[in-house]
């Protein structure tokens, strides 16, 4: 404990105080990744088509879509690509993105998703 005590007192504080949350975010990062990455397909199946119930987010979208006037719009946070790919059936250029590779792999399996087919980008402050 003593020497725990001494290294923490030897090191200087960060130079900006939102350089320590990135580090805390980056194990989080990781935790939400991994239970992404997990459930990914089982995650498609069960949401893959739940625009087709949802009038009011069809609405939205199609405002958006509206706005967009051919794109480009991105969808953050992507998931299994359904909303990237619902937007491209009308006209969108829609580009997803996702912090979960195997949710990229799963949404690249969706006709027009918008999920460009390279290598995902990794998140900032974090790899795998």
């Amino acid at each position: 404990m003593g020497r725990v005590r001494r290294l923490v007192s030897r090191t200087a504080p960060p130079a900006r105080p939102w350089q320590a949350c990135v580090v805390a975010r980056s194990a989080d990062h990781l935790r939400v990744r991994r239970s992404y990455d997990t459930v990914a397909e089982t995650y498609r199946e069960r949401i893959g088509d739940e625009l087709a119930g949802k009038p009011l987010d069809w609405a939205l979208l199609a405002a958006l879509a509206e706005q967009a006037g051919g794109g480009p719009v991105a969808d953050l946070g992507c998931g299994p690509g359904h909303v990237a790919a619902w937007l491209a059936e009308r006209g969108v250029t829609a580009v997803g993105v996702d912090l979960s590779p195997a949710m990229i792999a799963v949404s690249r399996r969706v006709p027009r998703s918008g999920v460009p087919r390279g290598r995902p980008a990794e998140p900032a402050g974090g790899g795998r």
